[in-house]
């Protein structure tokens, strides 16, 4: 009977501590940062990522070390992530390397980040997708009687090697807010990931389904934004932006369109990640070998190049023709029509650029 209860007591003596560690299996890596596993989603095979239900919310710390890899930004101490980063899901893959989906809130909505950590739960890779849940409302111009919705669902699964994620992009229409929508095209697409086992992510080929008339410019953008959901260890993601930007849709498009600015968006995602890889690619690519020079010498306009950290980036270059070539480049910034005299964005320009997009009852702009 003594020997009895003593082997009890060291059983749940041990169970004790293995609760005190982990009560999810797995989830070691946010055991380091305090972050509190049974808060968490701990997926299984499906990825079922929901934002409207309860969201860990991170502190500074957990926020720099989780996302700080994927938000330059908020690498450094200056920076608040507190409040609006947030966990929403985890899962370990049979190789040791932990993926988490976080939360980053902005204005009236946020983007997901999918980012994988290594063996010792270090920051390894990652990729944005905006809009993971979202449905917007947009009344074309004054005084027209319809509206258009656009409804953004993503989800997926894990896979043997990695995960596909899964997203439906949709156009619906109605003649009346109070009115039920009618879908006017969809837009489907699969994004399929292989991790390594040290956590480096790799996007295979993006499977495209489309369901009715997507207009060209939708498409456009749309093949534009995917830029963001490559990993940040691509480096091969600015060559790919380059050719995007050779197409015909791109080539025509003005400085006040959509397509310009999501063009300077991928460029400002691009230098933000890797500032110094983005100058070299530049020095390397002068002139005609080049479909973004014309971007980058607006790259002022939106803010989408902090003109300090651009400066700095390029002192760093060892390669005195390749600055020179650079300053040149960029001679003109804030000496355009989009700022003010204090060399600030004029808010006013871009209210007027932005709402001068008008569309037609099909969702085509005019």
């Amino acid at each position: 009977m003594k020997r009895y209860s003593f082997f009890l007591l060291v059983t749940i003596a041990m169970m004790m501590v293995a609760c005190g560690k982990s009560s999810k299996g797995g989830a070691e890596f946010l055991d380091k940062l305090g972050i509190d596993a049974d808060q968490v989603q701990m997926l299984a095979d499906s990825i079922d990522v929901r934002i409207d239900t309860t969201l860990f919310h991170l502190n500074n710390e957990q926020g720099k070390a989780l996302l700080g890899g994927i938000v330059p930004e908020w690498a450094e101490d200056t920076v608040e992530v507190e409040g609006v980063a947030s966990i929403a899901a985890f899962k370990k893959l049979d190789n040791g390397v932990s993926i988490a989906f976080l939360w980053q809130e902005w204005g009236d909505g946020g983007s997901m980040y999918i980012c994988s950590y290594d063996k010792d739960g270090k920051f390894a890779d990652g990729m944005e997708f905006i809009n993971w849940q979202a449905l917007n409302q947009s009344s074309m111009e004054e005084g027209s009687s319809f509206f258009l919705n656009w409804e953004e669902r993503c989800g997926g699964n894990f896979t043997n090697d990695g995960f596909t994620i899964h997203r439906i992009y949709k156009g619906m229409r109605t003649d009346s807010e109070m009115s039920d929508f009618v879908p006017q095209w969809t837009i489907e697409k699969k994004y399929d990931y292989k991790v390594d086992d040290k956590g480096k992510l790799t996007l295979g080929d993006i499977q495209l389904t489309q369901v009715g008339k997507v207009p060209a410019e939708i498409l456009s953008l749309d093949d534009l934004r995917d830029l963001a959901k490559t990993p940040a260890s691509d480096n091969k993601v600015i060559d790919k932006l380059n050719q995007k930007a050779a197409t015909s849709e791109v080539v025509k498009a003005d400085e006040d369109s959509k397509i310009f600015s999501e063009v300077e968006n991928a460029i400002g995602t691009i230098f933000e990640r890797n500032p110094t890889g983005m100058l070299q690619w530049m020095v390397m690519h002068p002139g005609e070998q080049s479909s973004l020079n014309r971007f980058i010498e607006k790259a002022d306009g939106f803010g989408v190049i902090d003109r300090e950290t651009f400066d700095a980036a390029v002192e760093k270059l060892s390669d005195e023709a390749g600055r020179a070539y650079l300053r040149n480049l960029t001679k003109d910034w804030f000496k355009s029509e989009r700022m003010n005299e204090d060399g600030d964005l004029d808010e006013e320009y871009y209210d007027d650029a932005i709402s001068t997009v008008v569309y037609d009852e099909e969702g085509n702009p005019v």
